[in-house]
């Protein structure tokens, strides 16, 4: 099962009477990675499922749920789930490349304790 996890962004809401409001926009979203055609299957793309939304006010520790009418726009927002897709591929790209320095600088230490 995968992990979910955190983006977040910015939404501005016109209240009448009552000014501009900047919120932000939390989603917590799962993300599956694709793979390409085999001789036996094809192939999938990437894909996200969006599985919680909450606004927060950046000035105030308060949460508030997302209205249905929000929830849809969001759900049906094709450059949203573009923007998701990529941040999930940019975080696992930068955990792979720490992890991969990190065995590199472990594997420089025990070099080095061995040549004591």
């Amino acid at each position: 099962m995968a992990q979910a996890r955190t983006f977040d962004t910015t939404v501005a809401m016109s209240i009448s009477d009552g000014g501009e409001q900047e919120f932000i926009l939390r989603l917590r979203y799962n993300f599956v990675r694709g793979y390409a055609d085999t001789h036996d299957e094809p192939g999938c793309a990437d894909t996200v499922e969006i599985v919680g939304i909450r606004l927060l006010r950046p000035d105030e520790a308060k949460e508030f749920d997302v209205p249905t009418w929000m929830q849809a726009l969001i759900d049906a927002d094709e450059s949203l789930a573009a923007s998701l897709i990529a941040h999930a591929r940019e975080t696992d790209a930068a955990a792979a490349e720490e992890a991969a320095e990190r065995r590199a600088e472990d594997a420089r230490h025990d070099r080095m304790m061995e040549g004591r």
